[in-house]
């Protein structure tokens, strides 16, 4: 019964994002730009320009991508249901708040997903370009991979809660884009001002970005995907308690 809830919840919100034309936009704007700065456009970022066969240069901008992308797709989430009083109704019926939140979660996941399966190419690309003699790196890339969908699953879980807070859904792009940069990039700024090695190693383990560029480098420790695992769980848990007073009034 668990797993349906959360299945029907997925399934509708996968189809909600469907009939929206501002996540199509979104996703067309993120691959034609992806496309544009990474093999067109002649810049620091460019693959064919570095030439060395990997994609470091993708892995180093997906955050600031999906930073933008995420916030996006996720802004209706909760704020859209609050503000039409349709989360009254869904209260109503046999569905826990975890279920929903979960059901949720899975259905931007999943489209988030499906939507970039195309930069798969980059990879095809890359393999394809390589010269006789030499090898592609398919571990620590895929590895990098695996560090994107854990920081999207933790991008997810920021917007989430900020969905909830704010109904406004400008309001909650901006929020969350100013959180989910911060939560990768902003510890380790903080850490810099510090001025000291041991309160900078603390306080950098707080965020997103050691713990993605440890993986983007082909570094797969338990540590890191523990990292991701609590903030998702940590996050998923702040949106119940949110969720839970708004169903108590």
């Amino acid at each position: 019964m668990f797993r349906n809830h959360c299945w029907i919840i997925a399934k509708s919100e996968v189809i909600l994002l469907h009939q929206s034309i501002i996540g199509y936009i979104a996703i067309g704007i993120y691959l034609l730009g992806a496309s544009l700065l990474f093999w067109i456009l002649d810049n620091p970022y460019n693959i064919l320009n570095s030439g060395i066969a990997d994609l470091r240069p993708f892995f180093e901008l997906s955050p600031w991508f999906f930073a933008i992308l995420v916030p996006i797709l996720s802004m209706r989430s909760f704020g859209d249901e609050i503000q039409k009083n349709t989360i009254e109704l869904i209260f109503t019926k046999p569905v826990s708040i975890t279920q929903l939140i979960l059901g949720k979660f899975l259905g931007v996941f999943a489209f988030l997903l499906l939507s970039i399966l195309p930069i798969l190419i980059y990879f095809a690309t890359i393999d394809l370009l390589i010269v006789e003699g030499g090898t592609f790196d398919w571990g620590s890339h895929l590895s990098g991979i695996l560090g994107i969908i854990l920081t999207i699953g933790v991008y997810i879980g920021i917007c989430f809660c900020v969905s909830v807070l704010l109904i406004n859904q400008i309001l909650v792009i901006i929020v969350s884009l100013i959180l989910c940069i911060f939560h990768f990039y902003g510890w380790h700024f903080l850490g810099v001002l510090t001025e000291n090695s041991t309160a900078y190693d603390m306080i950098g383990t707080i965020g997103i970005q050691n713990h993605y560029v440890s993986l983007s480098r082909g570094v797969l420790n338990v540590s890191d995907l523990l990292f991701f695992g609590l903030n998702i769980t940590v996050l998923f848990f702040l949106t119940h308690i949110f969720l839970q007073r708004i169903r108590n009034k």
